[in-house]
């Protein structure tokens, strides 16, 4: 399955999802990733990478 990870400043990610959702109805391949203005570009690589990681750790079971 495709799986989609978006990703914003704010709460931008989040409320796309949300709309999506309202769209389509839940998706359990649609992602959140959210970068808040105090946040590092270390900190949101680090939140990208430890989603992918996950997403993929659910593939391999």
């Amino acid at each position: 399955m495709i799986k989609i990870v978006i990703a914003a400043h704010g709460e931008l990610a989040q409320e796309l999802v949300n709309s999506a959702e309202i769209i389509a109805g839940k998706r359990s391949n649609l992602y959140a990733v959210n970068r808040d203005l105090n946040d590092s570009l270390m900190l949101m690589y680090d939140r990208v990478n430890s989603l992918l990681k996950s997403i993929n750790d659910k593939d391999d079971t």
